[in-house]
This record gives C-alpha cells, structure tokens and sequence, in this order.
C-alpha cells in the first residue's frame, strides 16, 4: 500500500528502491569504474546525484563493500560468479581492471567508513571521503609502481583552484641491497635513540622509507606511519586509526622483509594505533605543500583548502 501511494499507482523498482532509500546497483558500478580510472570528479557526481535521491549512504557503503568482495572473489575465482547472474559480464570486467591487493583495501575502506559514519560531519561528508580514499590509494598504488610520485595539493575550496607543487627529495636507492653507509646511519641513530630513552625521534623515518624496495599498500602502510622506537632488532611504528585499513598483516609482512633487506638484519616489526605526530613521510609531504608559499597565497586568495589525502609523498628513484 505504501508503494502504491509513494509511487502514484506505478509500482516498479526503481520507485521501490527510491521509497526505500536503498541502492541502485549501477550507482554501485559506476563508482567501482571511477575508482578503476582513478576519477574523483566523477565520483563525486556519482555521491551528488545519490544524496539528491535521499539515498542511505551507509547502506550505501554496506553494498559497496559486498561489491568488492564480489570483485575480489571474480579475481581470484572467476567461477565463483553465477552463470545467470545478468551483472557477470560487468563484475569480470571490473574485477580484471584492479589488484588483488586493491580490491581488499578498497573492501576495508568501505567497512571501516561505514563505522566511521555517526563520527562525520554528515553522512554525504563521511560518504564521499571514503570514496576519495579509495581513488587517492588507487593512484599511490600504480604509481609507486610505474614511477615516482609528486607531492600535489588536490581541488579545493570555493573557487575549486588545485595548487599543484612538487617537492624536491634525496634519491633513493632501489637497490635489494642496503650500502653499509645506510645501515650503519641506521644502526648510529638506534643507538642515539636509545641513550635517549627510545623516544623515536632520533632516526629519521621518512629518509627510511624513501630508502626501501617497497610499491603498493606495503608502502603506504610505511609512508603513513611513524617510528616510535627502534631497539634490539625491534622497530615499533604508529598509524593514525584513519589508516588502520593498511596495517593489516599481509602488509606488515611486506614491509617487514624490506626493513630487513635494507638492513641486513633480522627484525620484528610492531605497528600501533596511534598518533603519527608529524613524523610520517606523509606528514612531511602535507607540511611541505601547507608552508609552501605559493600554496598559501592561493588559500588567502580563494578562500580554498587543501584536501590533505590528496597529497602524495615524493619518491625520486622508482623505476
């Protein structure tokens, strides 16, 4: 009966859904595509027309997660999807245009968004985040592994001006060996560290990292962290819980084994919730564009803020 009246007597599903405020499945699709392409602006005008529609983003966000995990299981086992499910043909295509390891962040972003969302500002705010998450870990991920990054200040603010800056950073060595200048520096400033009671600020991380074999969310994972001490073939980092999604073991692993690479050295690898306290490379990067000048005139001038996730760590070197 309430359909009948919602929908003037022309009950479909279409009105059914919009009585609902649940999910278009090609709404769905079409922001798995603007992902794959990396295209925020269309994701964004995916998010526009969703929210014009009164549509729930967090069940928004609980159907984009099962959708990736369809994504996920169509890579991994393309038999895995139904001979007569109609999407089939849609779901193998999407599926072959990202990583494994990308299908399984962007499931994460999606979860963690979802219980994230009574903390946001407003659901369209909580929403549209998460989808710019998962764009701006897609373009990190390829790349870091096509070629360096730059570090670049995304649209923002009322005039939607892009402030687009690159910061100049030492090389680094893509090498599998560490130089015995390297590790010894390393090996020195653990030694500082120490005498200084373990307080982590004696190594610099962000040189650490800029040194390391790493691509993908193994090197985001190490980009966004911050070393809180390093003692007794112990390294201990923090991640802020926003990036929680990339400290999952399989990541850690990764990074681990390149820590030891560099060192030449047997490690174990701890990795905290926390506060990064301005000691990430990304940290870094975001302080670098937010005192550049030209940045800041920009800001004064438009009114514009910067969109601190669309910032990306220089890594000079990559191959």
């Amino acid at each position: 009966d309430q359909a009948i009246a919602y929908s003037g007597g022309s009950v479909s599903e279409a009105s059914v859904r919009a009585m609902l405020g649940s999910v278009d499945r090609g709404y769905l699709y079409e922001i798995a595509d603007a992902v794959a392409r990396g295209d925020a602006q269309a994701l964004l005008e995916v998010a526009g027309r969703m929210d014009a529609h009164s549509i729930s983003f967090d069940a928004a966000l609980q159907d984009l997660a099962a959708l990736y995990h369809t994504l996920a299981l169509a890579a991994a086992v393309p038999g895995s999807v139904a001979g007569e499910d109609p999407d089939k043909p849609r779901v193998l295509a999407l599926a072959g245009r990202f990583d494994p390891e990308e299908l399984q962040l962007h499931y994460q972003i999606a979860i963690h968004a979802r219980q994230d969302l009574p903390h946001a500002p407003d659901a369209y705010a909580g929403f549209t985040m998460a989808l710019l998450r998962m764009v701006a870990f897609t373009a990190a991920d390829r790349e870091g592994s096509a070629g360096p990054d730059r570090n670049s200040a995304g649209h923002a603010g009322k005039s939607g001006v892009a402030a687009n800056r690159a910061t100049e950073q030492p090389a680094a060595r893509s090498g599998a060996q560490p130089t015995a200048g390297a590790s010894a520096r390393l090996a020195q400033a653990a030694e500082m560290q120490a005498a200084a009671g373990g307080a982590g600020d004696a190594i610099d991380w962000p040189e650490t990292v800029r040194s390391l074999n790493l691509i993908g969310v193994a090197r985001q994972l190490a980009q966004r962290s911050a070393l809180v001490g390093y003692a007794n073939g112990v390294i201990e980092l923090s991640i802020a819980a926003s990036f929680r999604h990339l400290a999952e073991a399989p990541y850690q692993e990764k990074l681990r084994a390149a820590l030891e690479e560099f060192l030449g050295r047997k490690l174990r690898l701890k990795v905290h919730i926390g506060e990064t306290a301005g000691g990430s490379v990304q940290d870094r990067a975001v302080e670098a564009i937010t005192g550049d000048a030209f940045v800041r005139g920009l800001m004064e001038q438009f009114d514009a803020t910067i969109v601190d996730s669309s910032i990306k760590p220089t890594v000079p070197g990559r191959p």
